[in-house]
């Protein structure tokens, strides 16, 4: 499933999507960072 489709189903703009993804990165980017050090 590519993102234009999954963009069309749920009804969300490019631009929200985008967002949101953002979002998201940049709340589990610093937990994976911890994550992956405390493997060391």
């Amino acid at each position: 499933m590519t993102l234009q489709i999954i963009v069309v189903r749920c009804g969300t703009t490019g631009k929200k999507l985008n967002q949101i993804l953002v979002q998201l990165i940049n709340t589990v980017l610093p937990w994976l960072k911890t994550r992956i050090s405390s493997l060391n």
